[in-house]
């Protein structure tokens, strides 16, 4: 079969380089959206493919140990040219892609959805397939839809932070500069902030819609894989405006906001945020409020940030355990602050993991096994505090468990008006 070009090919292949994916041979953050693919559509095989100026290259794959095919051969060669779902039936697999390796081995149904850029390239596709004749029903094309528009915002994502990982030194220090005789101060950090939560927001709807599609369905047994990817999400937009905060906070550039903060918005945001974690590590989470102010005056959104990180930090690290927060009010330096003492029956730390974890990031040797990311959301978290003239200070046995405590300033709104 003759290869067909798209109209827009050149331009296509450009922006295809312009995302870096084609350098890496497999991509493991597409396993889990491959995965539902194959499972949403009940077919043995599901992949991920890019497709470029002579072959097709698979990323991700269930169920098959396919790498590349050549272009000519490839069904998703022919996906890329239309814009929604190509279904092809055996007599169709037979006549056009006889070549194909999954062909030749009797496979009878594939069906594909392209991966289309917010620019309006095709790079790729999502595909399913199976070694009989078969039918998608309405909410199975619906899901390789948005799985495909997934895969789209997550190209997104990796351009961005492929963009920002090459940028000069010299221009991402101008932006952090004191210098007035620099123009560019943090609406480069704002712009860099906003490039990567577009993608990320579009990827967590995205996820969610994806998650209540599997409960109707009723193959309820793949919400956690939609969920996970959503509570992945959430956790890289909180790591992205920790380094952009922290960046702020060593060049004297990030504002503090005052406003009343209410306790009980402020833990029912809490739980939502850090609750799927304790459900998935079987935790049990408790608030204990033992103060007659709950309402106090500090900037809300760096308070949650800094009781994010630091119940987030207990509930990575407990399993089968609890998480319990205690609210009260201490005198310090004859001064009031509200107290949250943040405990956990978890794995705990060592000396050597205690001295080491305000540092950011945490070195690599003295990390946390799987969660490098604890010491910079901590360290921030304590920079923070302290920003809003509070504190963190923390104790910590192996094996036993940690107890946190966040000190932030009390005060109300009589006082506020007093000073």
């Amino acid at each position: 079969m003759r290869t067909q070009y798209p109209i827009n090919e050149a331009q296509r292949l450009a922006a295809l380089q312009s995302y870096g994916l084609l350098a890496r041979p497999y991509i493991h953050e597409f396993d889990e959206l491959v995965r539902l693919a194959a499972l949403f559509c009940a077919t043995p095989i599901a992949i991920i493919s890019l497709i470029d100026h002579k072959y097709q290259y698979v990323k991700a794959a269930f169920g098959s140990q396919l790498k590349t095919i050549p272009r000519k051969y490839s069904c998703c060669a022919q996906t890329i040219l239309e814009r929604d779902l190509v279904v092809y039936d055996q007599a169709s697999l037979a006549r056009k892609f006889g070549h194909h390796p999954l062909v030749q081995q009797g496979f009878q149904f594939y069906a594909g959805m392209p991966i289309i850029t917010q620019q309006g390239f095709a790079l790729g596709c999502i595909a399913v397939i199976d070694h009989q004749e078969r039918q998608l029903s309405a909410q199975q094309r619906e899901s390789l839809q948005l799985i495909a528009r997934q895969l789209s915002h997550q190209f997104e994502l990796f351009r961005q932070v492929q963009q920002l990982t090459t940028l000069p030194h010299d221009v991402f220090q101008s932006s952090l500069t004191n210098d007035p005789q620099v123009p560019s101060k943090t609406p480069l950090l704002a712009k860099m902030s906003q490039q990567l939560h577009k993608p990320i927001q579009a990827i967590m709807t995205d996820s969610q819609l994806l998650a209540e599609q599997l409960l109707e369905a009723g193959v309820g047994e793949l919400e956690p894989t939609a969920q996970h990817i959503q509570e992945t999400s959430t956790q890289l937009l909180a790591l992205i405006d920790d380094m952009i905060d922290l960046a702020k906070i060593e060049h004297g550039q990030l504002a503090v906001h005052t406003e009343e903060v209410c306790l009980g918005p402020l833990i029912d945001q809490l739980n939502v945020i850090v609750g799927p974690l304790m459900v998935r590590n079987h935790n049990s989470f408790h608030v204990q409020i033992a103060t007659r102010h709950c309402v106090f005056w500090s900037d809300n959104r760096l308070v949650r940030q800094i009781l994010v990180n630091v119940v987030g930090n207990a509930a990575k690290f407990t399993h089968d355990g609890s998480v319990r927060i205690e609210v009260t009010e201490e005198i310090r330096n004859e001064q009031p602050f509200l107290v949250f003492h943040v405990l956990d029956t978890g794995i705990g730390m060592t000396l050597e993991q205690q001295a080491l974890l305000f540092q950011e990031p945490l070195p690599a040797s003295k990390s946390f096994s799987n969660h490098p990311s604890t010491g910079l959301s901590l360290a921030i978290s304590k920079r923070l505090a302290l920003l809003l003239g509070g504190d963190i200070t923390f104790s910590s046995n192996p094996g036993i468990g940690s107890h946190f405590t966040v000190y932030l300033p009390l005060k109300v709104s009589a006082e506020l008006h007093q000073a």
